[in-house]
């Protein structure tokens, strides 16, 4: 195992990450240069120029100004420990990954990270069946693997909640250092994972603001942590599919659960499989894949991922919507054939999608899910 001597001592470490997180190849470039942040100081200028670097005096009022006492202490307070590249616990897949955060936050059960771990990815604004697909597939996937997500909402939260649901380790890695939590709302998921004995992982130092660029570099820890990633569903440009790139690029599985042609939220798994990603019908496709044996509740071929609405579940005025609905139609179109008020149509529309009998498309376009009737 590589040693680091700048990583040897906590002060220099965290200085380190404060001045270089968003750049992983300055980073390295120095942990592999550079001895101490002392010797740093001293060589500053000839180094940075080495590297191309070109906002040097930027630079170094970071490497001057840097306050380890304050950080320290606000993380013996609140239980935030540090893991480096010299830790014997630091990740060995983590570690394969080019360029690999050499300084990471955690705060809960570390080890988490000595099962195999498993991705679970999707959009933020998940349908009912993409929440439905990340629920049965997490439940099932964490009788083997800690599941990995992003702490983001939709299927992240939902990945993260049904492990807590189930007492499962769960591992959320942080967009945001861990003297924060984004989105706020989920300050209370936060808490339940680590007393389920979960984890929570980040790459970012302590009292910096969110910024756009930090969740696509958060997306490369959550493949690398990861012998696979199961993408719930995607649209074709969503951040589920930097993810799924990350994971490429690292060698890792990608499961893609088909959904429905109609829908834009699956256009971007449909496109994965593809391109080759595994078509995942159940999660002993994915128990299979690594010659594992099934861990599976369910023992059918496919998961019940949607189940039958009968006639006697729908109200008329949903029955009625329908009907009418043959082919793809626009709101305005429902509206006019069914003769109902609109809140009524709202109303009745909101109630199908979430029994699944209905499809919601871009620009508010409605089909029939025939899987579901």
């Amino acid at each position: 195992m590589t040693f680091y001597p700048i990583l040897k001592k906590d002060e220099d470490a965290l200085c380190l990450n404060h001045i270089s997180y968003f750049n992983s190849k300055l980073c390295h470039f120095i942990i592999n240069n550079v001895s101490s942040i002392e010797e740093l100081k001293k060589n500053i200028t000839p180094l940075l120029k080495q590297f191309n670097l070109k906002k040097t005096t930027l630079f170094s009022e970071k490497l001057n100004s840097f306050n380890a006492k304050k950080t320290t202490s606000f993380m013996e307070k609140n239980s935030i420990k540090l893991l480096t590249l010299n830790n014997p616990e630091y990740p060995p897949l983590l570690k394969e990954i080019s360029f690999p955060p050499p300084i990471l936050f955690y705060k809960g059960n570390i080890k988490c990270l000595t099962k195999h771990c498993l991705g679970v990815v999707g959009p933020r604004k998940a349908s009912p069946y993409g929440i439905r697909v990340a629920e049965l597939f997490t439940q099932e996937c964490s009788q083997a693997f800690s599941i990995v997500s992003g702490f983001a909402r939709g299927i992240d939260y939902t990945a993260h909640k049904t492990c807590v649901k189930n007492n499962k380790e769960t591992i959320a890695v942080m967009g945001v250092g861990l003297d924060k939590y984004y989105p706020y709302s989920h300050h209370t998921l936060a808490n339940e994972i680590i007393e389920s004995k979960g984890l929570l992982l980040s790459e970012f130092p302590l009292f910096i603001e969110p910024s756009p660029f930090h969740f696509p570099l958060r997306n490369r820890i959550i493949s690398g942590l990861s012998k696979g990633i199961i993408v719930c569903e995607a649209k074709t440009k969503s951040g589920s599919l930097i993810t799924v790139q990350h994971a490429i690029d690292q060698n890792r599985e990608v499961f893609a659960v088909p959904g429905s042609i109609f829908d834009s939220n699956s256009e971007g798994t449909l496109h994965l499989i593809q391109q080759g990603a595994k078509c995942t019908l159940h999660p002993n496709d994915i128990f299979e894949e690594f010659q594992m044996p099934p861990h599976s509740i369910t023992t059918h071929n496919t998961l019940p991922l949607i189940e039958k609405v009968t006639q006697e579940a729908l109200t008329p005025d949903e029955s009625s919507i329908l009907s009418i609905l043959s082919k793809p139609m626009h709101i305005d179109s429902i509206i006019a054939q069914t003769s109902l008020p609109m809140t009524k149509v709202l109303h009745s529309l909101t109630c199908l999608e979430l029994k699944n009998c209905i499809i919601k498309n871009e620009g508010n376009i409605f089909t029939k899910n025939h899987h579901a009737l």
